[in-house]
């Protein structure tokens, strides 16, 4: 991710029965004004991701969990970032 020192989150499609979404601590534990809505960002984001690596498990190189991304988004181009700003408007950072 572009101006983020290191990942917020991270996600494993297939861990349990609808996947797997991380938050880091770091996040989780900040105490910054926005740090509620980056935690719910992450949550949609990775969630976005998992959905598009479960309907689509056999994407072609470097499309897995960006076929619904914003290909021109100069930050993030996949699939979850495209839904966190479609439900938030923008990216959330803590």
């Amino acid at each position: 991710m572009s101006g983020v020192a290191q990942a917020e989150a991270n996600n494993n499609p297939w861990l349990g029965r609808f996947g797997t979404v991380y938050v880091s601590s770091e996040e989780f534990n900040a105490t910054t004004a926005n740090t509620l809505n980056a935690i719910y960002g992450s949550y949609v984001h990775e969630s976005g991701n998992i959905l598009d690596a479960r309907l689509n498990p056999y994407s072609p190189q470097g499309q897995y969990e960006h076929n619904y991304g914003n290909p021109h988004d100069p930050n993030d181009t996949d699939t979850g970032a495209a839904l966190k700003t479609c439900v938030f408007g923008s990216m959330q950072y803590p």
